[in-house]
């Protein structure tokens, strides 16, 4: 099987990062975000939730009478429960309808809804049965909430997360909002910003918060689960997709006036399947790197390409060792050259 065969985009995936708005998919994205609310406040004040884990076998927590009730009429912990559900439909439904600019078609729009509501759910289920809940031992207060064990030190560690990802994956996304806006950038990837610390920082930030939601409601056994379980999906799906497709799209010109590492990784591994050898690249790595890019930002990369290529090919860069990036094993006059060999490259592997 081919490299290109694996990493095939099925049809769904295409379509979703067509540029248009669908204003019925974006509606009922919305419509189903907002009627999560009360459901999980349902589940959460009714008995319902409680009686579904006792259907399951569980035992559900005691809730003693004298429990004092917030301003929405339910138990501290409750109370926080419901409020993580409350900031991720707040944070995704902002996203919805003022950052998102893909094609959000009612199909997708149900499924991503639906995933959602469905995690949350499960949290508020297992916030109200006795194992796993993090329900204050002693008193159901604000400060038992924080300060009781067991939950003095997973329910703050929770919070933390939750509001940290929260925060990192709305800030990111508006960040990538204002570049694309600007006509100067049509085409271009979006490496500024958090984008700048990891290529995926808004999967990474979705992950955090969920995970600092699931550790507020059953623990931190929990939320290592969930978090790993997003982790998994995300490396085997969300990103190689998009790798993907950023190769299909994205052009070898400059990118805020840096070369794309993307692109970079691209024109290596498309050069070592195609069995090349050319010990040029190598050597003039550096003085075309450091000229289109953050030279100690990207330095990392830099130095992969040199390393690759001596495995690969026994790079005729003699000064490797002496010198990572093989600055001083070629003359000035070949650069040229070996310059618009990797832009070649670049442009070959994405199709232009």
């Amino acid at each position: 099987m081919t490299d290109d065969k694996k990493t095939e985009l099925p049809k769904w995936y295409k379509d979703t990062r067509k540029k248009e708005i669908s204003a019925s998919g974006n509606l009922i994205f919305t419509l189903l975000r907002l009627l999560d609310l009360p459901l999980q406040y349902h589940l959460l004040s009714s008995g319902l939730g409680s009686n579904i884990v006792r259907r399951l076998g569980g035992a559900p927590i005691s809730q003693a009478l004298t429990t004092p009730a917030t301003a929405i009429g339910l138990p501290p912990y409750q109370s926080l429960v419901w409020s993580l559900a409350v900031g991720a439909a707040a944070k995704q439904i902002y996203w919805c309808l003022f950052v998102c600019d893909n094609a959000f078609e009612p199909t997708f729009s149900t499924t991503v809804a639906a995933y959602n509501t469905v995690l949350n759910t499960l949290n508020t289920l297992l916030s109200l049965w006795s194992i796993s809940s993090n329900y204050p031992a002693r008193a159901a207060t604000w400060t038992e909430l924080f300060t009781s064990a067991p939950n003095k030190s997973t329910v703050p560690l929770g919070v933390g997360l939750y509001v940290l990802g929260l925060f990192v994956e709305w800030y990111c996304e508006v960040q990538r909002k204002r570049f694309k806006q600007d006509p100067a950038n049509k085409g271009k990837l979006y490496t500024g910003g958090l984008f700048g610390l990891a290529r995926n920082i808004n999967y990474g930030g979705y992950t955090i918060w969920r995970v600092g939601y699931s550790i507020i409601c059953a623990g931190l056994p929990w939320g290592v689960g969930v978090g790993m379980f997003l982790f998994g999906d995300f490396a085997a799906r969300a990103v190689p997709y998009l790798e993907t497709h950023l190769k299909e799209k994205v052009s070898a010109a400059r990118v805020g006036g840096r070369v794309s590492p993307l692109l970079i990784e691209t024109a290596v591994w498309s050069d070592i399947r195609g069995g090349q050898a050319r010990g040029a690249l190598c050597a003039d790595s550096r003085d075309l790197l450091a000229s289109k890019m953050d030279y100690r930002r990207n330095s990392l990369y830099n130095l992969a390409l040199c390393s690759i290529r001596e495995v690969i090919a026994e790079s005729t860069c003699t000064n490797m060792k002496q010198d990572a990036f093989c600055s001083g094993s070629r003359t000035r006059s070949s650069r040229p050259v070996n310059e618009r060999w990797l832009l070649g490259v670049q442009s070959r592997v994405i199709g232009q």
